[in-house]
């Protein structure tokens, strides 16, 4: 018997997208617009 075999493997029943929150999206656009900001003359 192999212990590193699963006993029950299961397949998931719809492939699921891997997706960034949306908050964490808009935070990142927010810091970039104001490291732009203070980048620029």
């Amino acid at each position: 018997m192999d212990l590193r075999e699963p006993l029950k493997p299961t397949v998931p029943a719809e492939a699921q997208e891997i997706t960034a929150p949306v908050g964490s999206v808009i935070v990142t656009i927010v810091l970039l617009n104001v490291l732009l900001m203070w980048a620029s003359p």
